[in-house]
């Protein structure tokens, strides 16, 4: 029988998924291969961190994933095309990364007797709705990406009630929090650009909305997920603050970090973007009920957190 703590993390080179590492390197006992293409991250990059095997490899690949499966008892999927942008700039790639990718894992943990398989989703799949989200919200996507994911969370669904794998779909709210220099989210950029003394773009009036949680809370979210997977009595939790949070409000709290270090922030505004999401947040009581874990970093100290990595970034 497979052990539970080897544990296969895809993507593992990115943001999430170094963080991810360190918090299972923290807890002990975790036996952790990665696989990831290295497409925007770098093995390098975990330097420092513990890891049982690292297989460079995309799981559009049956072979690469065949590779990094073996023996594994737990999966978290995290590697994806994460962007609404490029989704409907490229769909067929957007398909091919997170629905075909995807599904090849999928066939890959039943076939080897995974035991847990975590997998990252979004609040994409839902579309426009009048939040808070939750897991009964009927899904209609606006984007190629939302579609992509709510793909998958149809396949996490199939595979549980046909092949007994046991999976556990998490749909994020917005990440932020320091390792993210490689990120496009709207916390990374801002804070680049500000760095950078270049305008930060504003869409709309400014009072679109998300759920901004940070790295640590959901990775600790992540691993209890992890911990309780056999226990959970279905397999779609939002993991999410339950936070509406406008950018406006966002550019404010970042304009008074700025001007700690005597940066002005220099903001333009342009028109809304096709497909992007007014509102977005999200209820988090089912998660909290089912694993007994809340996400509580209040919103400022996180992000005096991200812009200290940042400066630091800059610096050195």
């Amino acid at each position: 029988m497979v052990d539970e703590r080897n544990i296969l993390i895809t993507g593992g080179c990115g943001f999430i998924g170094r963080r991810l590492i360190a918090r299972l390197n923290e807890s002990g006992g975790w036996r952790i291969t990665v696989l990831d293409n290295e497409s925007t991250a770098y093995r390098g990059e975990l330097d420092g961190l513990e890891l049982a095997r690292f297989v460079n490899g995309d799981v559009r690949d049956p072979a690469a994933i065949e590779e990094a499966i073996a023996d594994q008892g737990s999966l978290v999927h995290l590697a994806a095309q994460t962007g609404v942008i490029p989704s409907i700039e490229n769909p067929d790639d957007d398909f091919d990364i997170n629905v075909r990718g995807g599904y090849h894992l999928l066939r890959a943990a039943a076939r080897h007797g995974v035991g847990s398989f975590v997998f990252a989703s979004s609040a994409a799949p839902i579309g426009e709705h009048e939040p808070p989200l939750h897991e009964d919200v009927p899904c209609r996507p606006v984007a190629p990406y939302g579609a992509s994911k709510l793909a998958m969370e149809g396949y996490c669904s199939a595979f549980r009630q046909s092949f007994g794998l046991n999976t556990v779909v998490l749909r994020f709210s917005n990440c932020f929090g320091p390792g993210s220099s490689h990120k496009g989210s709207v916390v990374a950029l801002f804070i680049r650009k500000i760095l950078a003394g270049e305008e930060i773009t504003i869409y709309g009036d400014g009072e679109q909305t998300r759920d901004f949680i940070y790295v640590d809370d959901l990775v600790e979210g992540l691993e209890t997920a992890l911990l309780k997977a056999d226990s959970a009595d279905a397999g779609l939790y939002q993991l999410s603050t339950g936070i509406e949070t406008s950018v406006n409000v966002l550019v404010t709290a970042l304009t008074a970090l700025a001007a700690e270090s005597g940066i002005t922030v220099k903001t333009r505004l342009q028109p809304s973007r096709t497909g992007e999401i007014i509102r977005n947040y999200s209820r988090n009581d089912k998660f909290v009920n089912a694993f007994d874990y809340r996400p509580a970093t209040p919103l400022e100290p996180a992000l005096k957190q991200t812009w200290d990595y940042f400066v630091d970034l800059r610096d050195h």
